[in-house]
């Protein structure tokens, strides 16, 4: 049992979540990629989701996916490379990891 006070900012997503603004952001930020995974039968977003959990750690984030690290590293290139983004910049960086939380209120 978890408190509402506790959720973190699980709190700020679940107001938002049916907000016109949400479906907006989701839209520019993690939704091509969940097109393209479902386009191309990849597993992108799930890699992601993986490498946010393990706090950006590849070796930890391999691991949890049962695949080499080195296809964790193409992976999140790909990722970049669809979302025309970069993982070395926060603000972006930011931004994914919350749709990515958000995804997780779906």
């Amino acid at each position: 049992i978890v408190h509402y006070d506790q959720l973190g900012i699980y709190r700020l997503l679940e107001e938002l979540r049916h907000k016109p603004e949400m479906n907006a952001f989701m839209k520019d930020t993690i939704q091509p990629l969940i097109d393209y995974d479902r386009k191309n039968k990849t597993e992108l977003v799930r890699t992601i989701r993986q490498f946010y959990a393990q706090g950006g750690n590849l070796g930890k984030a391999a691991q949890e996916l049962f695949v080499h690290y080195n296809t964790v590293l193409y992976r999140l290139k790909r990722v970049e490379e669809i979302l025309g983004i970069s993982l070395g910049n926060s603000q972006q960086r930011l931004s994914l990891g919350v749709a990515v939380k958000a995804l997780e209120l779906k």
